[in-house]
């Protein structure tokens, strides 16, 4: 028996949708989705309690944020200010994502680190979307810009 159709004939059924994922050079799924009707590329965090934008592409892209007055974060412990991106739609495949709500954290320490360990890969580039260098050399693709949970699929 083919246990990979069963299933995903099985989760079709129950509403969930299939996406393309890249895996990057050090492991981790890569996909792209369109955030404010732009493509960012989302890296699926395993370990993720939300889904997460990085703070300084909110800001330059005009996408409102909203202060929660709450700190969270993530690798090494680090304390960052938490903001909501209230009305903001993040998608995949035409899809929106399910989630508890997008926020916003300054992820430069994310970048990075997958700079530091040569792994930052631009999903869109892989799928073949486009290459992520311009004719001049210069990068059109951005750095990781938005983390995601697994628990956050995207149903019918």
């Amino acid at each position: 028996m083919d246990n990979t159709t069963a299933l995903a004939e099985f989760l079709s059924q129950h509403g969930f949708y299939r996406h393309s994922l890249v895996r990057n050079q050090i492991g981790h799924l890569q996909l792209v989705g369109l955030l404010h009707n732009t493509p960012v590329d989302i890296l699926v965090d395993t370990g993720a309690a939300s889904t997460v934008v990085d703070l300084s592409y909110c800001r330059s892209k005009g996408i409102p944020t909203r202060d929660t007055g709450k700190l969270g974060g993530g690798a090494g412990g680090i304390t960052l200010a938490i903001y909501a991106l209230d009305g903001a739609t993040l998608s995949l495949d035409g899809h929106p994502l399910r989630s508890d709500g997008i926020y916003a954290i300054d992820l430069t320490h994310v970048n990075e680190g997958l700079v530091t360990k040569g792994a930052l890969s631009c999903a869109r580039r892989a799928r073949g979307g486009r290459s992520d260098l311009s004719p001049s050399g210069d990068r059109l693709c951005d750095d990781v810009l938005v983390l995601t949970s697994s628990k956050c699929l995207t149903r019918r």
